[in-house]
């Protein structure tokens, strides 16, 4: 019992790592770490309670949830990753009473982005996700042309650094935007997509690049995250 024990641990051990798993916490119902892979997130108030509280509070509903992209906090960083996603499911008394949330932490760079590399169509076809303040949430294609034009600095990816705009034109042409980027507007495609609904658009309209590009995306209201 005990080997046929160690080797199932053995074996999700390596499937979570694959997957970027990047260890464990329980979280009490006042928000704190009270259990952590990484001993330094011990007695820490959450890093989810405090970028994403409403899908916490979730958990402690009683649901077993998905928790888009965060930045992680100086003091938990294990990889060189700087963002992480969460999987939180409640911890249920014998009274069936949710007495914590145990979360399992993974690199969004692999899994996740993984799984929307398949609609890498061509040399050009792009899918990718993004969260409900229109910031990518998985990694872009097009990476390497946002070092270019200084969306994005050496070494960073777009996850999280690339908000889901308008600049108004080609950067990639060199077109210079007149407001700072924080005032661009949300794409046709996220604008339509963060206020809830799913559509396409045949006719053209501008990408995070400035690109004219077509698409379809999907608004997914329990997971509060949009594809394209």
């Amino acid at each position: 019992m005990y080997c046929s024990y160690s080797f199932a641990w053995k074996i999700a051990s390596e499937k979570q790592k694959a997957l970027g798993g990047l260890g464990f916490s329980i979280i009490s119902p006042d928000n704190i770490n009270i259990a952590a892979s990484q001993d330094t997130l011990i007695g820490e108030v959450s890093l989810i309670h405090l970028s994403k509280p409403d899908l916490l509070k979730r958990v402690f509903n009683g649901e077993t949830i998905f928790i888009p992209p965060i930045r992680l906090s100086t003091s938990s960083l294990i990889t060189p990753s700087t963002t992480a996603l969460f999987i939180a499911t409640p911890l249920i008394d014998s009274e069936g009473k949710v007495v914590a949330a145990l979360t399992e932490k993974f690199d969004p760079n692999l899994g996740f982005s993984r799984i929307t590399q398949i609609g890498r169509l061509g040399r050009s076809g792009e899918t990718y996700a993004f969260d409900k303040e229109g910031l990518l949430i998985t990694e872009s294609r097009f990476d390497h042309q946002l070092r270019q034009t200084g969306q994005i600095s050496v070494g960073e990816t777009g996850i999280l650094s690339i908000r889901i705009a308008d600049p108004g034109g080609n950067l990639h042409r060199g077109y210079k935007p007149t407001v700072p980027a924080d005032s661009w507007p949300l794409t046709v495609m996220a604008k339509s997509a963060t206020t809830g609904h799913s559509g396409f658009n045949v006719d053209g309209y501008r990408d995070y690049r400035g690109i004219n590009v077509f698409g379809a995306w999907v608004w997914d209201k329990k997971l509060e995250v949009g594809i394209t």
